[in-house]
């Protein structure tokens, strides 16, 4: 059975930290939000701590603050490169990986040199597009494929298809 559409994608390091940058910008919104509240009212506690001349107790308040504020915003990027290391040295590869994304009616198969991969589209929870890239979560995984390497159909094509499989589109 031939694909409906087909991406070949040269992952890099560059392309998958950008599209991890973007989804985790827009799809941990609420997450985000809740971590700075809490951050303000931990670094509030801190200062009332530290006003009552008790250091001890206030500064682990403020690092413990500052130490969430610094992985909501920054943190994810050290986790996001380690794994692209680790599937890149299983590659053998520390700059690309080639990617083969297939398009079926009912899945989509990923093929490596290395490793194969098929995800129904049932089991896609959600599906990110941005202008280069496009991120597709799976039981907290994810798919990073660029949007300008279709071989065959585009990526208006695919939105649509995951659209009739009742893919959340972002």
């Amino acid at each position: 059975m031939q694909p409906l559409f087909q991406n070949r994608t040269k992952l890099t390091e560059d392309l998958y930290i950008d599209a991890i940058k973007q989804y985790y910008s827009v799809g941990h919104r609420l997450s985000r939000v809740l971590a700075v509240a809490y951050s303000i009212i931990l670094l509030w506690c801190a200062v009332m701590l530290i006003g009552d001349m008790n250091l001890i107790v206030g500064i682990p308040f403020v690092l413990f603050a500052i130490g969430i504020l610094l992985w909501q915003f920054k943190g994810y990027i050290v986790t996001s490169k380690r794994s692209f290391k680790q599937f890149a040295k299983l590659h053998r590869s520390h700059y690309q990986i080639d990617m083969d994304y297939r398009f079926y009616e009912d899945r989509l198969e990923q093929e490596t040199e290395k490793t194969e991969l098929t995800v129904m589209y049932k089991d896609i929870s959600a599906a990110y597009r941005f202008i280069d890239e496009m991120v597709l979560v799976y039981k907290n995984s994810v798919i990073v494929m660029d949007n300008n390497a279709f071989v065959k159909g585009d990526i208006e094509a695919v939105v649509e298809l995951l659209k009739q499989k009742n893919v959340k589109v972002k």
